[in-house]
């Protein structure tokens, strides 16, 4: 008679687990590129594209400061999929992490919209990589998309965080793909 522990049956679902989620989001960052650019951008709420991002995800041991108020932006219809592979992004990589920060700034040229966290950040040498397709790092294509999907309405994002300190993704808005939204 097999006397299998559960701690073996455990570590087994979990090994057979890994490459079945990793495959899974792989297909996903497919269909999303596959989708990129099929339809119109439009102004969408920031705060809503946040909400429903954040909803796919288990954040909850995370304390987060969010303060988006009213603010749309015209962007392709996969912000809330940007949003989604940045926090994402939080769970995966941002080791030590405890909070993080969605919030905006206002400048004379536009919005910068601002992702941070206390994790241990980005090594300097690292901070354009990570945008670029396959990075080393997983399946290497989330930033990749996240910056597509920003560059159709000419929004820019770059990680500005200190290494020790935590990451720190702006995003960069032009005038003309923001505004305020006073019926919100």
């Amino acid at each position: 008679m097999d006397t299998t522990s559960e701690e073996q049956v455990l570590s087994y679902l979990n090994q057979t687990l890994s490459p079945v989620q990793k495959i899974e989001r792989v297909l996903r960052v497919a269909k999303q590129y596959q989708n990129l650019g099929i339809h119109p951008p439009k102004w969408q709420s920031v705060n809503e594209a946040y909400i429903f991002a954040v909803s796919h995800l288990d954040m909850s041991g995370y304390e987060r400061n969010i303060s988006l108020d009213n603010l749309e932006i015209f962007a392709d219809a996969l912000l809330e999929d940007a949003f989604f592979c940045m926090l994402e992004n939080i769970k995966q990589h941002s080791k030590h992490a405890t909070k993080y920060w969605f919030y905006y700034e206002t400048k004379d040229n536009g919005v910068s919209l601002i992702l941070e966290d206390n994790g241990t950040g980005i090594e300097n040498d690292r901070k354009e990589t990570i945008f670029e397709r396959n990075s080393g790092v997983k399946e290497g294509v989330g930033l990749f998309l996240v910056r597509e999907i920003f560059s159709i309405t000419r929004i820019s994002v770059s990680e500005m965080g200190k290494p020790g300190k935590g990451a720190r993704f702006i995003i960069n808005i032009p005038k003309e793909a923001c505004r305020f939204n006073e019926n919100m």
